[in-house]
């Protein structure tokens, strides 16, 4: 099995082993990931899914995904239509498009684009806290496994797409998680430390890695509670990110400036309206926030994908 002279009951070179292979995953270059996303909410839970592609040097990859129907309970139904979306990633920058954002754009404009690096300019958004929660982006978990304090125990064995593996738990030190990052990302970095020891009251995150037989990362997962302000309901939220095809080829292109949109010149204090559905059912519209009106907020850890809205494999 992965790693198989460590014992699974000791600590020993296991947050070294853990960090490398981080590194060595990273250094494969690219590779294909699926996403799961299990949201237990009191009252209701669901659960969905995700593919995607990565060019981990290159810092960038792509998604599809789908909105749930009814994304909030209460708020307005999506058609099938409107609750695909493509996601496009590429360095500090996400870039969505789909028929939903259609009529908020501009003739021969497709995407809305989101500059983690603007901090503030969106109502009700905190960009900055966005910074390290780039939807869909698995980046983020193999620089945070890199950050992993002493406390790693190997928990077991298991297939995972095939492939024998070791399966850890792990703590992050979110203290070293913005220096290991590209200088130019470590600003963003520290503001969301902050956000998130502010939020967790603490700087330990747990986060659980598969690690093969040849170093290479093939699965991770984390939970933790989803907090809204203004909802007392419990909710937990579980990320699980699969890698594999490592070494495939990937061609992401990003969206060019001239079919772009910034999401601040349409963003409404919600997601944009639906139409209504065939048999003229009328649907309530997310409209924008009154003055001195509180938003909800929600705050998720770094490195998870950001939705509750992912397709199906």
């Amino acid at each position: 099995m992965a790693l198989a002279g460590v014992a699974l009951s000791g600590c020993g070179r296991q947050p070294a082993e853990v960090a490398e292979a981080a590194v060595k995953t990273a250094d494969a270059g690219t590779a294909r990931f699926s996403v799961r996303v299990a949201i237990d909410g009191g009252l209701s839970s669901t659960e969905m899914r995700g593919s995607g592609v990565i060019d981990v040097r290159r810092r960038r990859g792509s998604l599809l995904f789908d909105l749930p129907s009814a994304p909030f309970p209460g708020g307005p139904r999506f058609s099938e239509e409107e609750s695909r979306l493509e996601e496009v990633f590429a360095a500090s920058r996400i870039y969505l498009r789909g028929s939903l954002f259609d009529r908020v754009l501009p003739k021969g404009r497709k995407w809305v684009e989101i500059d983690l690096e603007r901090s503030g300019s969106v109502p009700g958004v905190d960009l900055s806290g966005l910074s390290e929660l780039s939807q869909g982006d698995p980046r983020q978990t193999l620089d945070l496994l890199r950050a992993v304090s002493d406390d790693v125990e190997a928990v077991g064995e298991k297939r995972v797409r095939g492939a024998a593996t070791t399966h850890y738990r792990a703590t992050v030190d979110l203290g070293r998680y913005p220096a290991l990052l590209p200088p130019a990302e470590r600003p963003r970095a520290r503001r969301t430390v902050e956000q998130l020891t502010d939020l967790l009251g603490t700087r330990e995150l747990p986060l659980e890695a598969w690690v093969d037989d040849a170093g290479l990362v093939r699965r991770t997962r984390q939970s933790f509670p989803l907090r809204a302000d203004g909802l007392d309901l419990p909710t937990n939220v579980t990320v699980e990110v699969e890698y594999f095809d490592f070494g495939t080829d990937v061609a992401v292109e990003v969206p060019r400036d001239r079919e772009t949109v910034p999401i601040e010149r349409v963003w409404n204090g919600g997601l944009p309206s639906p139409r209504p559905l065939p048999g003229g059912s009328g649907l309530p519209r997310i409209d924008p926030p009154r003055r001195g009106s509180k938003l909800p907020r929600i705050d998720l850890p770094p490195g998870s994908v950001n939705t509750c809205n992912l397709r199906p494999d």
